[in-house]
């Protein structure tokens, strides 16, 4: 990422930060939020030369897109610099995330909101033919709203995804978040079954090559199949949570994901602080607690709540993961 924090305070004390040692961004999310976008603007052209295709651009935009959507910071940043592709990319964003909130809260205005997010989705991919994120935007969307009802059935239907990963993969064709965006528009919280969640996972990784984030797929499918069966509540959870990470499938798709990416020296120099939890989860749920315990060196005290609040309480869980892997029983 960009700037490290510089280590001072106790490192061994959790710090909880999706920005995590990316101090850069950290600034950005506080002038967005205040609804000044220059220190956004500057932060994204830093990273032009590896064009629009980064992980870590799109991330970032994710995160821009939290704090500058109550400030109106991404309306201003495209009415005074029009020609920013990345003002468009955040635009967005933020129209995304707005309709993605009215709907789940039930608001009167989210169907307006997302034809909005549409319409907006729609211009910023025009305006800037080349950028992936406006379709990842779009992918976001259709896995969280549905589009109608099937008459016959009542049953809600969403946006077909896989047309959208074409758009998104035409311009970055290995994308992290397009694809995890794929998993969550065909499972089960967008109407969809394990079965597809499962049939998506192994679409992809056929051309999947060494190094890439996207080995960690197999382990999100495991994670979704953990929370689809531990919806019922704490006992299902309990019970989902052991025969998940304990079965030869989940050991084996933690074990490529450990072995083709984190550990892999071709891995992708774009590491995020999300990928990197993820891991650790699911090395810690397979009882993988020396190889967990290179994932959390990485780490660092960088916390963020999801996936360990799958499990209850995040902090809690994420301390006695960490201390578990760290610091074994003697």
């Amino acid at each position: 990422m960009s700037r490290v924090r510089a280590a001072g305070q106790n490192d061994d004390a959790l710090r909880w930060s999706l920005a995590g040692p990316d101090m850069d961004l950290a600034a950005s999310l506080e002038e967005l939020a205040a609804g000044n976008f220059i220190a956004a603007s500057d932060l994204l052209k830093r990273d032009h030369s590896a064009g629009p295709a980064s992980d870590l651009r799109c991330y970032r935009l994710m995160l821009m897109a939290q704090s500058a959507a109550p400030s109106g910071a991404a309306e201003r940043w495209v009415a005074e610099r029009p020609r920013e592709r990345d003002a468009w990319a955040l635009l967005a964003r933020v129209a995304v995330l707005q309709a993605v909130r009215a709907h789940k809260h039930g608001e009167p205005r989210a169907r307006d909101l997302t034809a909005q997010a549409w319409r907006v989705c729609e211009e910023a991919a025009g305006e800037v033919r080349e950028d992936p994120v406006p379709w990842v935007a779009r992918l976001q969307l259709a896995a969280a709203i549905p589009v109608g009802k099937n008459p016959a059935s009542g049953k809600l239907e969403f946006e077909n995804p896989y047309p959208l990963l074409d758009e998104v993969r035409q311009r970055h064709r290995l994308s992290r978040e397009g694809h995890f965006r794929l998993l969550a528009a065909v499972g089960p919280e967008a109407g969809g079954t394990m079965g597809q969640v499962i049939e998506a996972m192994q679409y992809v990784m056929q051309y999947v090559p060494e190094g890439s984030v996207l080995h960690l797929l197999p382990v999100l499918m495991h994670l979704t199949s953990f929370r689809t069966n531990a919806a019922a509540g704490t006992r299902a959870r309990l019970f989902a949570a052991d025969r998940e990470w304990s079965t030869y499938a989940a050991k084996f798709a933690i074990e490529g994901a450990y072995g083709r990416w984190f550990a892999s020296s071709r891995r992708h120099p774009e590491v995020l602080l999300p990928d990197l939890h993820l891991l650790a989860h699911a090395l810690w749920r397979a009882d993988s607690f020396d190889a967990a315990s290179e994932v959390f060196r990485e780490i660092g005290p960088w916390a963020v709540a999801v996936p360990w609040n799958e499990h209850g309480d995040a902090e809690r869980i994420l301390q006695r993961a960490r201390d578990r892997c760290l610091s074994p029983p003697g």
